[in-house]
């Protein structure tokens, strides 16, 4: 009995030290004169489908599902384009050392799923409750990464004509969705934890 305590007692220590040393190195705050936007893709709905994200014609990464994608940038203006069966567009000023969220919604497509931004401010109607679950998802440490752009550019196809589109939408007057400096979130790392 006392050695089965033991041994319970080291891996609940062991699972804490992991858990701990995994979490703390999530970053949370941008590099001085950067800013970053978390792209979030919560749920399990199209579990196979990742989908591509573009800064304007520069692909970041790929999103899967229930993971993220931490995107340090440059501040300023910004494109920023998800595609699947079909095409978002989200225009972004960003602002130096301030932290974004944004999730990247799926619906089931025709022929594969379709894809939305939802930037999420402090005014969002369910704030709380959507920090509170991407917090979550950024402290596992098994899922989200940084953007990796070392992809080839064969991943570039036919985004000229997707940029194209989203001029001509804009001249249109169509709603295109915007993150805005005043839509920047606190984080903190104890949250995480």
């Amino acid at each position: 009995m006392v050695k089965k305590n033991i041994l319970t007692v080291l891996l609940l220590a062991c699972i804490a030290m992991v858990s701990t040393s995994a979490t703390a190195s999530k970053k949370v705050t941008p590099d001085s004169g950067k800013c970053l936007i978390y792209f979030i893709r919560p749920g399990a709905s199209a579990l196979a489908i990742k989908f591509k994200l573009y800064d304007n014609e520069v692909l970041v990464d790929k999103l899967g599902h229930s993971n993220y994608i931490a995107y340090e940038c440059d501040p300023g203006e910004h494109i920023f384009v998800i595609k699947s069966e079909n095409t978002d567009y989200l225009e972004a000023n960003l602002d130096a050392n301030k932290v974004y969220l944004v999730e990247c919604s799926v619906q089931p497509g025709i022929v594969k799923a379709r894809v939305a931004f939802d930037p999420i401010s402090p005014e969002h109607k369910k704030f709380e409750k959507k920090k509170k679950d991407i917090l979550k998802l950024i402290g596992n440490a098994k899922k989200g990464k940084e953007a990796d752009q070392d992809e080839d550019e064969t991943e570039f196809e036919g985004m000229s004509s997707t940029m194209k589109k989203f001029y001509e939408n804009k001249e249109k007057g169509k709603k295109i969705k915007q993150l805005n400096p005043d839509m920047a979130v606190e984080l903190e790392m104890e949250e995480i934890l």
